[in-house]
């Protein structure tokens, strides 16, 4: 069985939204969609991509957001 690594969580840096300043969030998901050619099955599908969003202002915490996506039109 494999175990995590312990982390000191008094070595680590506090994460804030970047808009209203708040530290707490909620996960979301960006919606892609692949094209019936790339899916493999001839269906168009859609691709859950997993971020987070401040629970206050609601904004897209922008680390979260895969670096191929970032510079992409969301």
């Amino acid at each position: 069985m494999n175990q995590q690594p312990q982390i000191d969580l008094s070595k680590t840096t506090k994460v804030a939204c970047t808009d209203c300043g708040n530290d707490t969030f909620d996960q979301s998901f960006l919606m892609r969609k692949l094209s019936r050619l790339m899916s493999g099955n001839g269906q168009e599908a859609l691709v859950p991509v997993p971020v987070f969003t401040c629970s206050k202002c609601h904004i897209t915490l922008a680390d979260t957001i895969p670096p191929d996506l970032r510079l992409a039109k969301i």
